[in-house]
């Protein structure tokens, strides 16, 4: 089980558990950037102090409207597989 934050219902970052749970893998880093109101990445990666240049992130775009409801998430080049870099996480294109 691992400690990370997670984004609440008010635009907060609230401390959750994360457990492997059905055999996938644990999310050992968590990075957010709210970019506004309404969009935040979110990069997680399944290794613990990986580096944001690391290519290990799984990252998303998450657009909110209001902030309390997900109307979309789009993945990093389409991918949902840890491949990418967080430090590049403006740069890639989502879908």
């Amino acid at each position: 089980m691992v400690k990370v934050l997670s984004l609440g219902p008010n635009g907060e970052f609230l401390e959750i558990n994360v457990s492997t749970g059905g055999g996938g893998p644990a999310i050992e880093e968590i990075r957010y950037d709210l970019l506004s109101e309404v969009i935040v990445y979110r990069g997680d990666a399944e290794t613990t102090g990986a580096l944001e240049s690391d290519p290990v992130w799984k990252i998303r775009k998450i657009t909110y409207f209001p902030i309390t409801n997900i109307i979309d998430t789009q993945y990093a080049d389409g991918s949902t597989s840890f491949n990418k870099v967080w430090d590049n996480h403006l740069s890639y294109s989502y879908s």
